[in-house]
């Protein structure tokens, strides 16, 4: 650069000097400011001062929500400098992701002194000048008052996020010739600061509606949305918890599928790969003045979420199972062995899944879970979709992908306006297991190792952040619900085991996980001989019954020998009314000899007033019997013989010959009564759950032996599958009613059969029971004190086949 310069000569009689100035020109000083707090100003080490003091690298704003200033000074008096731009850079990348080229403004934009610019963060691409206007503080300008341009990457809104923070913003001049030294640039530092996360559970329409066949409906998880609801929402901070319940009616239909896996696949169908849950995260930024701000509930600052990505982790606690089983050992140490399988997240069969999911206990892949490698995700991949003031029902609305290195983990985005606007989430769904557990945290994606590598996508466990960009949750815990769906009674004599012995029945099902709720309302309690039909009409009760007796075949009861046919079978509380010993006896031996029989019996009666004596094990004989014109000892001989080869040579054998008869006629009868499909039974179709009806003994005679004190066997109950059930509804037939009956009937309907002594057709049974424990509630054992390990897993919802009756073959290193 050439210039000429005149300079005047120093008068004869002065000692000044005359000076050349060269034409220099830089920046002084540039930061940002909002009230008190600054950034601070940097200048390249080579510049003749050094930069102002004060400010910090730490200043921080909210774009959109706060508008700032950018102070800066230019030092250029000769008006060298023909050009200025500002470069807003970020780390990973070396051109800036924005630049403002102030020529486009016009020369009042690097003029000599000093500027102050009010901004909010956005970015804009000018169109026309704006000149400067003169200020206490210098000359004034103002981005606010230019539309906002949405062309810079990865500010969708056009506003700076929280994706890449911090931030660095240069200032670059240029002019004619060279600054002489000084400094051509200057920069600062700023970010855009997230204060804390506060989770919610989300909106009902966030729920997906799953398509394609196998998938659960969108009902059932609105309804477990609804019930977190309802007990105080997202549990925390720890050891806080709250029990997501799946409402799970799946129940046997036959005998063969008590030792199979069907449980697992009827429940696996129910439920799929578990219940969908969304879960919303509430962002809170901090403004300038160090204020929390609730962007989603403020008309601003939304924006600054940006394509920010959220960390979500799930962590697996410690089940406390001594505090689930109680002082019970036996199921104690076969689940204890179960849970402990592979739970440091290493697998020397897969060693190149190791560490794919977190440590833990809960049901491993292996077993049917969504812990292991290659498990169904607990966050699972949505596409979301854009942000709008009205939500989609049935669709996700945040984008969410899983991890790249943290398997177990997903990231999300938020919305920046909207009705969601200021806040990210994900669908939660963990698997259907009974007794697995979960706590959730999200983490800010505060850092990267590379430009689109966050510094949280490793396997550490438990990841380290700062406490303020993370949010934890308390446990969330799954069991199963299942249904208490009628009670029916004989007569009003019997009052019933439900509700009234609930709570007792309900401890047995307690350690594996299940709650039994009582749906029965006032129309499902209620006694079936005062119950009115559908139209008004009463239940013909001796005609069902009747009609299967004697369909039985049986001569007891073709021939009326154990009944009356006159019987009112409905008056009674048991199944039947039947004879008692003597009576039956004289009837059979009438029937047998006709009227000579008939003879026999009034002979007696008339001359001796003798009975028949029907001693407890002896064989039945009249009393005053040798004389041979009062009884033939030909006919008694024949009698004895019968009552022998019928097996009911004494009353006890009597009585429980009756027992088995009609023992066996309870599916059938069930049939008649129509105890599902309601009917004869009364009044509508079962609800869902088990339906229960309750005799007091399947005959009259067994339970008058029975309450007398006479030493009798019985049929107490039977779970049973008549005519019109369905796999969400079961019945029970009772004949004697007790908590630990009661479990152990409704533990058949729960696929479970009878433990330890399977032989033949039945040796799987033996496979589907802790082989050392005597007293689960499915063997006969006195004991019972609880259902055993292996059942409660199998309750639970794991697979059967993966689960050895030997406890110390179910743990793996």
């Amino acid at each position: 650069m050439k210039r000429t310069v005149y300079v005047p000569r120093t008068s004869y009689d002065r000692d000044h000097v005359s000076h050349l100035t060269a034409p220099a020109y830089g920046i002084v000083n540039l930061n940002l400011a909002a009230g008190k707090a600054a950034s601070k100003c940097y200048l390249p080490v080579n510049a003749p001062y050094a930069a102002p003091g004060g400010g910090s690298d730490d200043f921080h704003f909210i774009p959109e929500y706060e508008a700032i200033e950018i102070h800066y000074e230019i030092q250029d008096k000769f008006a060298g400098i023909t050009g200025a731009v500002f470069e807003v850079h970020t780390r990973f990348q070396k051109k800036p992701v924005w630049t403002l080229d102030l020529k486009a403004l016009g020369p009042d934009w690097w003029a000599h002194g000093k500027h102050v610019v009010k901004w909010d963060g956005r970015t804009v691409t000018p169109a026309a000048q704006q000149a400067g206007t003169s200020g206490p503080n210098g000359m004034g300008h103002d981005l606010t008052a230019i539309d906002v341009s949405k062309k810079a990457q990865g500010m969708p809104d056009g506003y700076f996020t929280l994706e890449n923070t911090p931030y660095r913003l240069k200032l670059k001049v240029s002019g004619n010739g060279q600054a002489f030294g000084n400094p051509v640039e200057a920069w600062t530092y700023w970010h855009v600061l997230l204060d804390s996360l506060d989770l919610e559970i989300g909106p009902e329409e966030a729920i997906p509606t799953l398509t394609g066949a196998g998938h659960h409906s969108r009902e059932m998880d609105k309804d477990v949305r609804t019930r977190i609801i309802a007990k105080g929402g997202i549990p925390g901070p720890p050891p806080a918890s709250v029990e997501v319940v799946l409402v799970s009616n799946v129940f046997s239909t036959s005998d063969a599928e008590m030792p199979s896996d069907a449980f697992f696949t009827e429940y696996q169908k129910a439920w799929d790969e578990g219940p969908l849950i969304p879960l919303v995260a509430k962002v809170r930024l901090r403004d300038s003045a160090d204020k929390v701000v609730k962007i989603d509930e403020t008309p601003k600052g939304a924006v600054a979420l940006g394509y920010a990505q959220f960390l979500w982790d799930w962590q697996d606690p410690a089940e406390n199972v001594a505090g689930q089983q109680g002082a019970v050992a036996k199921p104690l140490a076969f689940i204890n062995d179960a849970i402990n399988y592979y739970n440091n997240g290493t697998d020397a069969t897969r060693s190149g899944l190791d560490h794919t999911y977190p440590t833990g206990d809960n049901c491993h892949v292996d077993r049917g879970g969504k812990r292991g490698p290659m498990a169904e995700p607990v966050f699972p991949k949505q596409d979301g979709y854009g942000a709008a003031d009205t939500l989609t029902v049935g669709k996700f609305p945040f984008w969410v992908r899983p991890c790249f290195q943290r398997d177990w983990a997903s990231v999300s985005r938020g919305w920046t306006r909207g009705k969601l606007k200021g806040k990210t989430g994900v669908i939660f769904q963990p698997s259907r297991m009974g007794g697995d557990d979960y706590t959730i945290s999200v983490y800010l994606g505060y850092d990267k190792t590379a430009k689109n590598v966050l510094t949280l996508d490793n396997k550490n466990e438990p990841l380290t952040a700062p406490a303020a960009l993370q949010k934890a949750t308390g446990k969330f815990t799954i069991w199963r619900e299942v249904h208490i769906g009628r009670y029916i009674t004989k007569t009003a004599t019997l009052p019933g085991l439900l509700p009234a012995q609930l709570v007792g029945v309900q401890g047995n099902f307690t350690p594996a996980y299940v709650h039994l709720v009582d749906k029965m309302g006032a129309g499902n309690k209620y006694t079936m001989n005062l119950h009115t039909l559908p139209g008004g009409a009463a239940l013909d009760y001796n005609t069902l019954i009747r009609g299967r007796m004697t369909g039985s075949g049986n001569i007891l009861f073709t021939s009326n020998l154990g009944t009356d046919p006159a019987a009112d079978h409905s008056s009674v509380d048991s199944m039947v009314l039947v004879r008692n010993y003597a009576d039956f006896v004289k009837t059979a031996h009438q029937a047998a000899f006709g009227a000579a029989g008939a003879n026999d019996i009034a002979n007696l009666a008339t001359a001796q007033g003798t009975t028949v004596n029907a001693t407890a094990e002896g064989m039945p004989t009249w009393n005053g019997v040798g004389a041979p014109d009062m009884v033939s000892g030909v006919r008694l001989g024949a009698l004895k013989q019968w009552l022998i080869s019928n097996g009911v040579e004494t009353k006890v054998k009597y009585s429980k010959k009756l027992d088995d008869l009609l023992f066996a006629l309870g599916d059938k009868f069930a049939d008649d009564l129509e105890l599902v499909a309601g009917g004869k039974s009364g009044g509508a179709a079962a609800p869902p759950g088990v339906t229960t009806v309750e005799f007091n003994f399947t005959n009259t005679y067994l339970r008058d032996l029975y309450t007398g004190g006479v030493g009798v066997s019985f049929w107490y109950g039977k779970a049973i599958n008549p005519k019109g059930r369905t796999r969400d509804k079961c019945v029970i037939m009772f004949w004697l009613s007790r908590v630990d009956y009661f479990s152990h009937e409704f533990g058949h309907h729960f696929f479970l059969p009878h433990a330890r002594y399977g032989t033949g057709a039945t040796a799987q049974d033996a496979l589907r029971h802790d082989d050392t424990d005597s007293g689960c509630l499915m063997t006969y054992s006195a004991a019972r004190p609880a259902f055993c390990g292996l059942c409660q897993l199998r309750m639970r919802g794991w697979t059967a086949p993966a689960l050895d009756k030997i406890s110390a073959k179910n743990k793996k290193p």
